[in-house]
């Protein structure tokens, strides 16, 4: 298969994190915050302690966070993050193809990781991508423990074809501790 896990995607999802701040309410440091949340960790503490200092600096931070989990990543972030990662396939493709570097992959991988072509592998990474945004909004959503994003993340454990069922159900158990 592709030679990152869908974990390490999520976390460059933030590294090139342009941002969706249309509320005029948002400030330039709630801005920051945010984008720094969204690229510089994956860790749950690290979450946490981010998502209190959107808390302190933004009096409603529920609207970008349900439009970050609506609309996903802005398009220009999408192409560019996407652009990056295809670049980074050519290279292993490129390396693997002339068995320069030992990946520790069975023959088999190998072999599915050289010849995924770019139209597959772009379809595979917009989606990452895209999920990834989703999930840390989601996420955030989550810390804020309000009537509405209760709501949305009932209807998403719910909805057992939702690609965030699972984690909607995680959440919800951690909202209850």
């Amino acid at each position: 298969m592709y030679l990152f896990k869908t974990k390490h995607i999520i976390c460059i999802t933030g590294f090139l994190i342009i941002g969706l701040f249309s509320q005029a309410q948002i400030n330039v440091n709630a801005n920051k915050i945010y984008t720094e949340w969204q690229t510089s960790n994956c860790g749950i503490n690290e979450d946490k302690a981010l998502i209190q200092l959107l808390l302190e600096n933004v009096s409603n931070p529920e609207p970008l966070l349900f439009n970050g989990f609506q609309e996903g990543p802005p398009a220009q972030y999408l192409e560019s993050t996407t652009g990056s990662e295809l670049n980074r396939m050519r290279m292993n493709q490129k390396l693997i193809s002339e068995q320069k570097i030992e990946t520790g992959l069975s023959k088999e991988d190998l072999q599915i990781a050289s010849e995924m072509s770019l139209d597959s592998a772009r379809v595979q990474i917009k989606k990452s991508i895209i999920n990834g945004w989703k999930t840390r909004a989601l996420t955030g959503l989550s810390y804020l423990n309000t009537t509405k994003s209760k709501k949305l993340l009932n209807a998403l454990a719910k909805d057992e074809e939702s690609p965030f069922n699972g984690l909607a159900n995680s959440l919800l158990t951690q909202n209850e501790d």
